[in-house]
């Protein structure tokens, strides 16, 4: 059974930070909330990613639809790991990702930091600890475990990729 562990989050980019949060659908959406000091985007604040309803989390944010499976059943199953999924279901995907946070105002704390890094260590408890919360089953979010892929290549730190999902 999925769970809804973590309601939503604040993702702090090399550029942005974004919202990160769930709809009265129960879709996955994110948000540009802010650009950062003395940076360039070419998405406007308040554009909401699109392209799916899953979002991926890892070294980037982005949204996806997840592959259904079943030849002999209808729709029997759903690929929710986004590198299994045809990548032309994945959506727009945000700048690399800085560090993640459960409060507003961490994140916007975090984002006047000077030289702000990809995965900083910084903010390494903060962010593993929004991994933690988002788990492995989670209704709309998906930790990116691969190392090539993940926000913390040590694949201990985010635990396991999901398994498909009956439907």
């Amino acid at each position: 059974m999925l769970q809804r562990n973590l309601e939503c989050f604040w993702v702090v980019t090399e550029t942005s930070v974004y919202h990160v949060g769930i709809d009265k659908h129960n879709y996955g959406v994110v948000t540009k909330v802010a650009i950062l000091p003395e940076k360039d985007s070419s998405i406007p604040v308040g554009h909401v990613l699109q392209g799916g309803y899953i979002i991926a989390v890892g070294r980037v944010i982005f949204p996806f639809v997840p592959d259904a499976h079943g030849m002999v059943s209808p729709v029997s199953t759903f690929e929710r790991n986004p590198l299994m999924v045809n990548t032309i279901n994945w959506g727009q995907n945000t700048s690399g990702v800085v560090a993640m946070f459960t409060s507003e105002e961490a994140a916007m704390e975090c984002g006047k930091a000077p030289c702000l890094l990809r995965s900083d260590p910084r903010w390494r408890e903060q962010s593993e600890e929004v991994l933690r919360l988002i788990g492995h089953d989670h209704l709309c979010f998906v930790v990116m475990t691969d190392p090539r892929f993940s926000l913390f290549p040590d694949p201990a730190a985010v635990g396991a990729t999901p398994a498909p999902v009956e439907a």
